[in-house]
C-alpha cells in the first residue's frame, strides 16, 4: 500500500530535518560536515530534503570509510538519520515516521537521549508494533529463540550500537576466549538484525568486526560467540 502522509505527517518529516542537518554526515559550502549553503547559513525549520539536499550540501552523506564492511550500517558518530531513512520504518506502507514520534526535542523528556519512552522497555516500539507485544513469541516465530524475554528487550537485537562516539567511548564484552567482542556506543537507526554471516562480520577479528546482536552482553546469553 501506498504510504501515508498526512500534513501534519509532512511538516514533522521537514522538522527531522532540523534533526537530520547534524545527525548525518553530508558536506556544506564550507567543504566540511556543516551543511550551509553559499551564504554560510544552516537552513531553517519547515525545509524540504530536497532543498537542503541541493542547496545546503555538496555531499549527499558520509563517506564510503564512515560505514562498515557491508556499505550499510552507519560506524561512525552522528549518522542516526543516516541510518533511519535507509530503514525500513521510516516509510513503512502505513505511516510516515518522523524523529519526534520517538523523540522529544524540547526539554520535557523523561528517558534517557530525550526519548519519550524508555528504550529498554516493549513500550517504545509497541506504540507502533502492536502486534508484537508478546516478546516470547515474537522471539519464537522470528528466531525460534527461547531466551527469557525478562532478560532482553527489542532494543538487544533491533538497535545495536554499531557507531562510536567521537571521543571513543565504545567497550566491548570479553568472552571466555580472552578475545573483545567491541558493542560501541551509539545505537543504530536501521533496526534490523544484523547477522553473524554479513561481510563485516564473518571472518573478522572480534576487536575490528561490526557489532552484532551476538556479540553483546545480551546476545552472549544466547548465542555461543566463540563459534563466531
Amino acid at each position: 500500500p501506498s504510504t501515508i502522509v498526512s500534513p501534519n505527517k509532512l511538516a514533522a518529516e521537514r522538522a527531522s530535518m532540523i534533526c537530520g542537518q547534524c545527525h548525518s554526515r553530508p558536506q556544506g559550502n564550507l567543504k566540511n560536515d556543516q551543511p550551509v549553503n553559499k551564504d554560510n547559513k544552516m537552513m531553517l525549520p519547515g525545509t524540504s530534503r530536497n532543498v537542503y539536499l541541493n542547496e545546503y550540501t555538496t555531499r549527499e552523506d558520509a563517506a564510503k570509510n564512515d560505514y562498515w564492511a557491508d556499505g550499510l550500517h552507519s560506524k561512525s558518530h552522528h549518522q542516526q538519520y543516516t541510518d533511519f531513512i535507509k530503514s525500513s520504518k521510516y516509510r513503512n506502507g502505513t505511516q510516515l515516521v518522523a524523529c519526534s514520534d520517538c523523540h522529544d526535542t524540547h526539554g520535557t523528556a523523561k528517558f534517557a537521549h530525550q526519548m519519550k519512552t524508555d528504550s529498554k522497555s516493549v513500550e517504545s516500539c509497541n506504540s507502533c508494533h502492536v502486534n508484537t507485544m508478546d516478546l516470547k513469541k515474537h522471539l519464537a516465530d522470528k528466531a525460534k529463540c527461547t531466551v527469557d524475554p525478562a532478560q532482553i528487550t527489542c532494543a538487544s537485537c533491533h538497535v545495536t550500537k554499531t557507531m562510536q562516539t567521537g571521543a571513543g567511548f565504545g567497550k566491548g564484552l570479553t568472552a571466555a576466549d580472552g578475545k573483545n567482542y567491541w558493542t560501541n556506543d551509539i545505537s543504530s537507526h536501521i533496526y534490523d538484525v544484523p547477522r553473524k554471516d554479513n561481510v563485516g562480520v564473518k571472518g573478522v577479528a572480534p576487536g575490528s568486526a561490526m557489532p552484532i546482536p551476538y556479540t553483546n552482553a545480551c546476545g552472549a546469553a544466547c548465542h555461543d560467540v566463540k563459534k563466531l
